[in-house]
Order: structure tokens, then C-alpha cells, then sequence
């Protein structure tokens, strides 16, 4: 037993007395350049035991069991205060993706800063001109300077008075030679008519790319464009000179004129119609008129048909003239119009939308064909009475002709109007516009204007429909 526990203290050192750990040195010794990297992970007490070894047996400590016991006991005690010393792991080096993805993001963040001295230059700019809009330029954060585009929910501006005067015209009847026909309509000469065939200002209309001659053959129902310059515009419109004519004035300031027209009367002066226009009667009560840039039309902003009669609105300026024609185009205008038309509706009111444009087989006259130009018209019965009804139309869009197509189209043409489908010629077409609201364009008010019916329809009701034997 004795030798057993001799062995035993042989492998115990004492914990009491651990001399302090030696300074690290940093580097490796000499000689282990190969030797694989280790990490102590064995209590300090236990590495200086390893390490410092005695130089000779006899000089090793001899303990009893007695004292090796107590130190076994006490060994918990000292490993818990015993600090375990690593070895410091160098970093890993960067891969070559990590030293890529590195570069890269220095990169885009260089280009950055440009971009953000580019911003605020341009900023700088922007304060010196505070009325022009932004817009997000693709593939960049930041704002830059563009001048607004109108949206395309929006209708679009009237454009400029044209350089040119544009007028279409069709035939009546036969005619051997075109030159002729153009010049009976424009009370031109067929010597100048012949230039303008030659400098394509004449064109046929579905057939723009058509090649015509002064002695190619009309057709009744052929349809031309034709096209003056402005310089001659100057000599036609010679002709065209102030007349008294009779009509109603129910506003005027120096900005704009609302004016009752009587039924029979044309606008404004057009091929067979040079004269005895509103126009003419316009230019004659208001001379101021003339100056005006559209020689032609001079203040029209929209207009009636030959036989409606009604309220209409003209401009005394050009700038207000550009207005009321940019209020018409988005609409803020209400218009209400009385018709006469034959028999009774089903539904004492409701919306008529079908699509207009001209008719294939009469290019005098619009129908509702596929493909045409959205057109929606309201409707409300006011009476019917001995197969007649008295309806208020309300119109959302101002197409040509648009309630007398939409009417006809209806199965319910109005009284009087031959070419949509009436049976009645002896009397003008029963259409009074006899309602319109807008804004003046000036003086940002509301305006509201209302005429009875003329006299003439009302006869027509008194005489064919109240008075029926």
C-alpha cells in the first residue's frame, strides 16, 4: 500500500504554493516553424507542473495519503479560481466575393455623392426659378426640373389661329370639271384655281393621296378639302363685309357677346354663303370685332345650325377667345335645347350615347356607325300631346348635328328636319337652344342665360298641335 500511495503523491503537486505564470512572449521559438498551432486548454498550475519538471527525483515533495486527500478535496476549489489563456486567432483574410462586393459598394456610394452635388446645384437652380414643375427621372431618387405636360385625362389646348383657311365642300350636282365647280363655290377665278389644284390644296376626302386635275369630273355627293392660303384668305375676305343684319343682343361687355340667333341665318361666311351671315350683322354692330385674328370666324366659339335657333356665346378678343374655346373643351359649359319631335317616347327620360360620324351613303348628313366619335345626349319628355313631344336635351358632347342624329337614330326625328327623317317641309326644323351656363371667362362668375321659344315655333304648337280639329 505504501508503494501505491507513494506513486499517487508522485503525480499531485501542491496548489497552495503556484508560483505566477511567465510573461507571453509574442512570436514562435525557434524551431517550430512546422509544428501545428495548439491552444492551451489545460489550468495554468497543471502547464507550469508540465513545463518546469525537477531536475532530479529525490528533490520531488513526499506526502502522506493523509495529504493527498486534502489536496484532492481542495482541487475544485483552485481549478475554479484557475483562468484558462488563449492564444489570439488572427482574423480570417476577406475572400475575393467579400473584396468584390467591398469595391463595389465604394463605388456606388462615390457615385452617390455626384449625384447628390448634382441634386443640389440643381436645387439652387430651382430657387432662382420657382415656376417650373418636377418630374422623377427613371433610375435615380432625386427630382429634376421639366416643364409640366398636360394629363391625359384633360382635353387638349385649342391650338393657334392656322396660317391656312381650311374648308370642305360638297357637290350638288355634276360637274365636267373640278377647277370650275371650286371656282363657282369660292367666286374664284379658274386660272387661280388651277394653282391651287396644281399646289395640292384641293384633295378629295377619302382619298387624300388621290392625284386630281383641273379636269377631273365631280360627282354629286363628292367631298373636297380644300385649302387657301392665308395672303389670298386676305383678298376673298373682301367679300366678306358688315351688314345689318337682325338679331338679338342679350349681353355684351368688352370681353364677350351673347347673342339670340334667329333660325335661317349662317354663322359665320362659307362657300354659297359669303354673305347675310351673323357675322356680317356681328362686324357691322361691333366694328372693334374686325381686328380679330381669325378673319373668317372672328369671335366664334361654337356654333348653331342654319335652322336652329338659339343662344350663342362669341369672344371680343382673341385672348378671350382662347379662353371660352378651352372652356368648351373641358366641359364646363351646360347647354339645354327644346325639340319637337314626332310621336312619344317610351321613358319619360334617359341618356343617348351612340357613336357619331358622317354617313357613308349622304356626306351631307351624320349617322350612328361603329367606330364613330362618342357622343352622349340627355333627354327629358316635357309634354306630349296629338303624336308630338316637347323634349329638353342636355348635351354632354358637341358633335355636328348631334341631337338631330341621336333623335332620328332614336326613332323620334324632329319636326321639320327633312334630311333626318320628317315628314313635314313646311316648316324649319324645330330645335331652339334655349339655355346656356358658363363662366365668364374674365370676370370668374357664373353666368346663366335663357330665351324663350321664337315666334314661329310657337305657332307651329298653336296652330298643329293645340288646335287640332
Amino acid at each position: 500500500m505504501g508503494n501505491e500511495n507513494e506513486k499517487i503523491i508522485d503525480n499531485v503537486s501542491e496548489p497552495t504554493e503556484t508560483p505566477a505564470p511567465a510573461p507571453k512572449k509574442r512570436g514562435r521559438p525557434l524551431g517550430s516553424k512546422n509544428k501545428p498551432k495548439t491552444t492551451d486548454a489545460t489550468p495554468a498550475a497543471e502547464s507550469e507542473s508540465t513545463t518546469e519538471k525537477p531536475k532530479t527525483k529525490a528533490t520531488r515533495t513526499r506526502k502522506t495519503a493523509k495529504t493527498a486527500t486534502e489536496a484532492t478535496q481542495a482541487e475544485p476549489e483552485a481549478k475554479a479560481t484557475r483562468t484558462v489563456r488563449k492564444k489570439a486567432v488572427p482574423e480570417p483574410e476577406p475572400e475575393p466575393e467579400q473584396a468584390q462586393a467591398q469595391a463595389s459598394n465604394q463605388e456606388q456610394e462615390q457615385v452617390q455623392e455626384q449625384e447628390q452635388e448634382q441634386v443640389q446645384e440643381q436645387e439652387q437652380e430651382q430657387i432662382q426659378k420657382p415656376n417650373q414643375k418636377f418630374f422623377k427621372k427613371p433610375g435615380n431618387r432625386k427630382f429634376f426640373k421639366k416643364p409640366a405636360e398636360p394629363e391625359s385625362d384633360k382635353p387638349r389646348k385649342p391650338s393657334k389661329p392656322p396660317k391656312y383657311y381650311r374648308t370642305k365642300v360638297v357637290a350638288d350636282k355634276d360637274y365636267d370639271r373640278l377647277d370650275t365647280f371650286i371656282a363657282g363655290k369660292f367666286n374664284l377665278s379658274r386660272t387661280y384655281v388651277q394653282k391651287l389644284i396644281a399646289d395640292k390644296c384641293v384633295k378629295y376626302r377619302f382619298e387624300l393621296d388621290k392625284e386630281l386635275k383641273p379636269s377631273t369630273k365631280v360627282v354629286i355627293n363628292d367631298y373636297f378639302n380644300v385649302r387657301l392660303p392665308e395672303a389670298d384668305n386676305l383678298e376673298i375676305l373682301n367679300e366678306v363685309k358688315p351688314e345689318p343684319i337682325d338679331f338679338e343682343t342679350v349681353y355684351v361687355d368688352k370681353f364677350i357677346l351673347v347673342v339670340n340667333k334667329p333660325a335661317g341665318i349662317v354663322v359665320h361666311p362659307a362657300p354659297d354663303h359669303w354673305s347675310g351671315t351673323l357675322v356680317n350683322g356681328v362686324l357691322y354692330r361691333y366694328p372693334d370685332m374686325a381686328n380679330m385674328r381669325d378673319l373668317v370666324r372672328p369671335g366664334v366659339v361654337h356654333r348653331l345650325d342654319a335652322t336652329t335657333s338659339g343662344l350663342m356665346v362669341m369672344a371680343r378678343t382673341n385672348e378671350i377667345l382662347y379662353r371660352l374655346k378651352k372652356v368648351f373643351m373641358d366641359r364646363r359649359v351646360k347647354k339645354q335645347y327644346l325639340a319637337l319631335v314626332h310621336g312619344t317616347p317610351r321613358k319619360s327620360e334617359g341618356v343617348l350615347s351612340g357613336p357619331i360620324d358622317r354617313d357613308p351613303n349622304n356626306f351631307l348628313k351624320r349617322a350612328v356607325v361603329e367606330g364613330g366619335r362618342p357622343s352622349i345626349t340627355g333627354y327629358k319628355v316635357l309634354w306630349s300631346m296629338e303624336g308630338f313631344s316637347l323634349l329638353q336635351c342636355d348635351l354632354f358632347t358637341g358633335r355636328t348635328h348631334q341631337i338631330r342624329t341621336h333623335l332620328s337614330a332614336f326613332g323620334h326625328p324632329i319636326v321639320g328636319d327633312v334630311l333626318y327623317g320628317s315628314d313635314i317641309t313646311d316648316t324649319r326644323v324645330m330645335l331652339h337652344s334655349w339655355k346656356l351656363e358658363f363662366n365668364h371667362p374674365a370676370m370668374k362668375r357664373r353666368l346663366r342665360f335663357r330665351v324663350p321659344i321664337p315666334e314661329d315655333f310657337r305657332n307651329f304648337i298653336h296652330d298643329r298641335i293645340m288646335w287640332v280639329d
